[in-house]
């Protein structure tokens, strides 16, 4: 059987790493996959190792490892997490790294930025809501498509 990976992507603080977490806690035998946690690991233990310019490439090849591995070595399905990426590297993510024979894939967008802002505080009521549809909608498709939660 196939497994999922489903790709957040948004600008910051557009609620993707929430909707990862409670969506991890829904999707049996899943894990999530987050790039903020990579970079706070790194920044704690190896920030000398940090390239001085350019794209921290120190915290993609960590990803990419982590990736790796649990492809190789575990069934789990795939919550990416803190996607913030250009099409470009979207691409790269479902066309080399999770292909259509192994992977089911799913990519939520998240462009709520200014929806849920109201003079510059941030409306945790709305912002559950949304995520909560979010997680609903990707049940229904589990659902209609046969996959387990």
């Amino acid at each position: 059987m196939k497994r999922l990976v489903i790709i957040t992507v948004g600008k910051t603080h557009s609620g993707k790493t929430t909707f990862a977490n409670a969506l991890v806690k829904q999707l049996n035998n899943s894990f999530v996959m987050d790039q903020d946690n990579h970079a706070e690991f790194i920044n704690t233990y190896y920030k000398n190792l940090l390239p001085k310019n350019g794209p921290n490439t120190l915290k993609h090849s960590l990803s990419k490892l982590i990736v790796e591995y649990a492809k190789n070595h575990t069934d789990f399905h795939f919550i990416i997490c803190n996607s913030n990426r250009s099409r470009k590297g979207r691409l790269y993510l479902l066309e080399e790294l999770f292909n259509t024979e192994e992977f089911v894939r799913i990519l939520v967008h998240f462009d709520i930025a200014m929806m849920f802002f109201k003079n510059g505080l941030f409306k945790v009521k709305e912002v559950r809501i949304y995520l909560e549809v979010h997680i609903q909608i990707l049940r229904k498709f589990f659902l209609s498509n046969r996959l387990n939660l």
